[in-house]
């Protein structure tokens, strides 16, 4: 399992490399359902779902990269969340802890809602592509 770490954390970084130098898929169906896919799998092995998803909006317009990976990562939760349940790995104590994260989810998103129209694009892409380095230097670490 180590090993499958420590090569995701080497695909995302060369994926970010790779976005520096400006090439950019187009985001349509079939690399929607590509990065869906590596997201499903970096997030079962290695904890780290997001690159993917983000890498792949990289460039699209705040508004609309914040709204897709907020139903992206609002809909795997649930299906993730679904399926512990279901294989029994769920427990009351698990709802009663994310409860606790309840009102920074909902103050995040409305201090989100008035401020992202208001952050430049460079910045917003600059910062998604720091997120995805720290979190692949974090699995190389």
């Amino acid at each position: 399992m180590v090993v499958l770490e420590k090569l995701i954390a080497v695909i995302v970084l060369f994926a970010v490399l790779v976005t520096l130098c400006r090439f950019q898929l187009p985001v349509n169906r079939i690399t929607l359902f590509g990065a869906g896919v590596l997201s499903g799998i970096f997030g079962t092995v290695a904890a780290i779902g997001g690159p993917p998803i983000v890498l792949l909006m990289h460039g699209l317009p705040a508004d609309r990269v914040r709204g897709n990976l907020a139903a992206f990562f609002i809909l795997t939760s649930l299906l993730t969340l679904i399926t512990l349940a279901l294989a029994g790995q769920v427990q009351l104590w698990h709802f009663q802890i994310a409860l606790t994260f309840l009102p920074a989810v909902l103050i995040g998103n409305a201090l989100a809602d008035t401020v992202a129209h208001r952050l430049d694009r460079r910045l917003l892409q600059g910062a998604s592509l720091a997120l995805c380095s720290l979190a692949a230097l974090g699995l190389l670490w």
